[in-house]
């Protein structure tokens, strides 16, 4: 049986609806929470804001045999 936390967030489908990147300013804010307090709330908003990202990456090596959902979840 597999258990999951009441707090995770999956995305199912493309790219537009992931949640768009965070503005410079805030993303500033929770990187200092997250170094100064290791805020997990701070942690988990900058890797949510961030998937965009690790998608786009994670289609350039979509050719190297490894499945692009094993990609995103390396790159979380």
């Amino acid at each position: 049986m597999l258990l999951r936390k009441e707090t995770e967030i999956h995305y199912i489908g493309g790219a537009e609806v992931l949640p768009p990147p965070l503005p410079a300013k805030e993303e500033l804010e929770c990187i200092e929470q997250l170094v100064k307090e290791q805020s997990e709330t701070a942690r988990k908003k900058l890797i949510e804001h961030n998937l965009r990202l690790v998608v786009y990456i994670a289609k350039k090596f979509d050719n190297t045999g490894v499945g692009v959902e094993d990609l995103i979840s390396i790159g979380t």
